[in-house]
């Protein structure tokens, strides 16, 4: 029941076939999620990454284009109330994605952003 609830909530994410460990939200809205801000709004994200390789690079990208990265070279990745580029649009999705130092990756689902 509990995988086909965060299916259904699309609190889901993928990796290229390990067992990478992930969570990540915006603005304390989990993956997956909807939320609505304010125009100039300030946006931060936090997430708790755990690889099975040291993480090599990590991403946030919004409307296809890369906010922020990072390259920690580490198994294990806290990052919390990360500050990022406001959306300016009317809409706008965020999510993150990483590599690992093997060549391992995962996608997390998007938080979608309405801008008021």
């Amino acid at each position: 029941d509990a995988i086909w609830q965060a299916m259904d909530q699309r609190r889901t994410y993928a990796t290229s076939g390990v067992p990478i460990v992930c969570h990540f939200q915006l603005n304390g809205h989990l993956m997956g999620s909807q939320c609505r801000l304010k125009r100039g709004s300030a946006v931060h994200f936090s997430a708790e990454l755990h690889g099975t390789a040291p993480i090599e690079r990590i991403e946030i990208i919004s409307n296809g284009i890369t906010l922020w990265h990072t390259r920690p070279n580490a198994w294990g990745v806290e990052l919390h109330d990360v500050e990022l580029t406001a959306a300016l649009s009317q809409s706008a999705y965020y999510y993150l994605r990483l590599r690992q130092a093997d060549g391992h990756r995962a996608w997390l689902s998007p938080v979608w952003v309405d801008v008021a």
